[in-house]
C-alpha cells in the first residue's frame, strides 16, 4: 500500500440491503447492533452529549442516549443495519 494513500482514505459502507442472514445468526446480528449503539453512545457521553427527549446538536442532547434494549424498533432498524 503507497503511504500517501493512508492520507486520502474515504471510508464507505458496504451495502448489505439485500443480504439475507439465516435465522440461525439473528442473535448474532442483535448482539452487533447493540454494540454498535454502546460504542457510539459512549463517544457521544465523552464528547458532553445527554439524552434528551429531541435531537438537539447545540445543547447536545440526543433521545438515543438511552440502553439499546430501551429503544424503540424505529430507532433499533438503522443500527442493525450496520
Amino acid at each position: 500500500m503507497n503511504p500517501d494513500d493512508l492520507h486520502t482514505y474515504v471510508p464507505a459502507a458496504i451495502d448489505t440491503s439485500e443480504v439475507d442472514l439465516p435465522a440461525s445468526l439473528e442473535l448474532l446480528t442483535d448482539r452487533l447492533a447493540a454494540n454498535v449503539h454502546e460504542q457510539w453512545a459512549m463517544k457521544r457521553l465523552i464528547e458532553g452529549w445527554r439524552y434528551g427527549p429531541a435531537r438537539d446538536d447545540i445543547a447536545k442532547l440526543h433521545p438515543c442516549l438511552i440502553p439499546f434494549h430501551a429503544m424503540d424498533n424505529r430507532r433499533k432498524r438503522p443500527i442493525a443495519a450496520l
